[in-house]
């Protein structure tokens, strides 16, 4: 009687051959130093900033733009072997690409490279907004988002979604070392995604985060019309999540990847002594997105640069958990005890 191999797991099946490989360490990220980094839009204030932090970090980079000129001279200025061309050249010089342009001329961008693009990672991180006299607020587009939209045109390429949340004034500040947040990247294929947070942990302080599918990226472009409206009421420069907060038992910890939270250093002197009423506010937009376990939602915890500003000693004091520096603002004080 003849006998066939044994494939579907049954009794007589050896446990070994039942026992699965272990799962991989979502933190096992790939080196991705050696690869060239390419920004379409690399002259706008977004597409300059990740340059500036992308090259600091020692990664190679050419920042694009319609004019080859306008994007050396750019170049230029942000030093630290930064190179510029005309968009065709960066993107067929690059190995990850990097889409920084105006939501306007977002599809025609992409349209005039698709052949440049080909087979090339291409990270989307273009916000489709419209401004009117009430603010900014979320466009829709046709295919569902910027990111999609790339997806679509560019079917030959590894299109993800990722650097939505950054503030383009805190990555252009020479002044900041590190900038403490998570990035929230999209994809469809697990190693690309990877790829990408690892070139975003590459920048000091940045954490990449895997946040679904290219499908889920309407919700994370539109965000940034809230923050805008956090921004322009209190004159900070709120970005991504990730600085540390205090959850409900007192413990520090880091917000899930799709809260908002404000650097006290993004924050001008007249924002601090609002702090207390901006908690509601930031409870609002974390109201939106938060997908904490524990359902806790952003605070903002600030801290006076001394004690002695407010009249009071820090001896003694709590301190603050995202600065470590004494936090004894009533204000702060406040918007602390009620995290």
């Amino acid at each position: 009687m003849s006998t066939k191999p044994n494939t579907t797991g049954s009794a007589d099946t050896a446990p070994e051959e039942l026992a699965k490989a272990p799962a991989k360490d979502p933190r096992d990220l790939p080196d991705v130093s050696g690869l060239i980094v390419g920004v379409l839009g690399g002259t706008g204030p977004q597409g300059k900033g990740l340059a500036y932090r992308l090259a600091k970090a020692g990664q190679k980079v050419i920042i694009g733009s319609r004019a080859a000129g306008r994007a050396r001279a750019a170049a230029g200025e942000l030093g630290h072997g930064v190179e510029g061309a005309d968009n065709a050249e960066c993107a067929q010089r690059s190995d990850i690409v990097i889409v920084a342009v105006p939501w306007d001329g977002h599809g025609k961008a992409l349209e005039a490279l698709r052949e440049e693009l080909t087979g090339k990672l291409v990270v989307d991180c273009v916000n489709p907004l419209g401004f009117d006299k009430k603010g900014a607020y979320a466009l829709e587009p046709a295919e569902g988002s910027a990111a999609q939209q790339a997806a679509a045109l560019l079917p030959e390429s590894r299109v993800t979604a990722a650097f939505h949340h950054l503030s383009a004034v805190l990555l252009q500040d020479p002044d900041i070392d590190e900038i403490d947040t998570d990035v929230m990247v999209l994809g469809e294929e697990r190693a690309d995604v990877e790829i990408v947070q690892a070139l975003a942990g590459r920048i000091p302080g940045m954490r990449g985060i895997y946040a679904g599918r290219l499908r889920g990226a309407h919700q994370v472009e539109s965000l940034v019309a809230n923050l805008i409206s956090v921004n322009r009421r209190y004159k900070a420069h709120a970005g991504a999540p990730g600085h540390r907060r205090i959850d409900r038992q007192g413990r520090s910890c880091r917000p899930a990847a799709a809260t908002v939270v404000v650097a006290p250093s993004a924050l001008s002197t007249k924002s601090r002594t609002r702090a207390a009423a901006s908690v509601a506010l930031m409870d609002a937009v974390g109201a939106i997105c938060s997908s904490n376990a524990c359902a806790m939602t952003a605070r903002m915890n600030l801290a006076s640069d001394s004690g002695s500003a407010h009249g009071s000693e820090p001896s003694r004091r709590p301190r603050c958990r995202i600065c470590a520096r004494a936090a004894s603002c009533p204000a702060a004080t406040r918007a602390r005890s009620a995290a």
